[in-house]
């Protein structure tokens, strides 16, 4: 039941959703086999039960939703909803994929801006190296931008199987990830402040593959989500110098170092023998 106006509305009922679906361009992986109970008690909404099949994983919520002083131009709501993520799967276009576990509150007391906090791990995830390099890049569409802004207070953690991966720039990356973070700014404008390590991986510059050696990307909220990165690779080729008093090897190990703030990172080289 509906009556009043947009200003002073009053609703009465109940719903229940079953089976049901949704995919965006947001998040390209299909939310399926949904059920949820929904309470309409004048002034207040009710989400006694929620839960949803995101890919194999799942998340289950509950919470409260208020709008004392209406809709339009004069109104504004406020809300709490907690969740919890098992599995979770996800495939952001602009800022990768993986399952997800962890809790998350989304809570918005007018008139300033929904926020989110909790935990959550990526496990078997995946994450574009375009994401760091800000609105210049392919994956800044204006399809993949959130459709609203939220305040962020998340701690992320790479879990199991993370990796870093991309081109560009005359390299590419395809390395693996440890470490955690938190996220805060907004969706609109995200900071990070944390590090990750490398767990192994290859650079691949030109035409050239580089076994990681040690490697890092540390974040400080000043920056954004733009990483400081240090990274020591090495690879061993076939010795083109056909003098063996210079090399009697007939082999030569050259290193790379990649060190600085991305976009704009120092590369050397080195090589063993030395002077290649």
């Amino acid at each position: 039941g509906l009556s009043g106006t947009m200003h002073s509305p009053q609703i009465f009922g109940h719903a229940d959703i079953n089976n049901g679906s949704y995919v965006s361009d947001l998040d390209t992986v299909p939310v399926t086999a949904t059920v949820a109970t929904v309470t309409f008690n004048r002034r207040t909404v009710t989400l006694a039960k929620f839960r949803g099949y995101f890919g194999t994983g799942t998340i289950a919520a509950t919470g409260d939703l208020s709008f004392a002083q209406g809709f339009g131009e004069r109104g504004d709501v406020s809300y709490a909803f907690h969740a919890v993520a098992s599995g979770a799967q996800v495939n952001l276009p602009a800022y990768g994929s993986g399952a997800i576990d962890g809790t998350a509150d989304l809570v918005r007391t007018p008139p300033g801006l929904a926020k989110l906090t909790g935990a959550a791990t990526l496990n078997n995830g995946s994450i574009p190296f375009a994401a760091f390099l800000g609105d210049s890049s392919a994956a800044a569409t204006t399809s993949s931008r959130p459709p609203v802004n939220v305040a962020l207070g998340m701690k992320v953690t790479a879990g199991k199987n993370v990796r870093i991966r991309g081109g560009g720039y005359g390299a590419g990356l395809d390395i693996g990830a440890s470490g955690e973070a938190a996220l805060g700014g907004t969706l609109a404008a995200p900071t990070l402040d944390g590090k990750f390590v490398s767990t192994g991986g290859t650079l691949t510059y030109f035409d050239r593959a580089f076994t990681m050696q040690s490697g890092s990307v540390t974040f400080t909220p000043s920056e954004g989500i733009v990483p400081e990165l240090k990274a020591v690779a090495v690879t061993h080729v076939l010795n083109p110098d056909t003098d063996t008093n210079r090399n009697p090897y007939g082999t030569t190990d050259v290193t790379i170092a990649v060190t600085g703030r991305l976009p704009n990172p120092t590369v050397h080289l080195d090589s063993t023998p030395a002077g290649y």
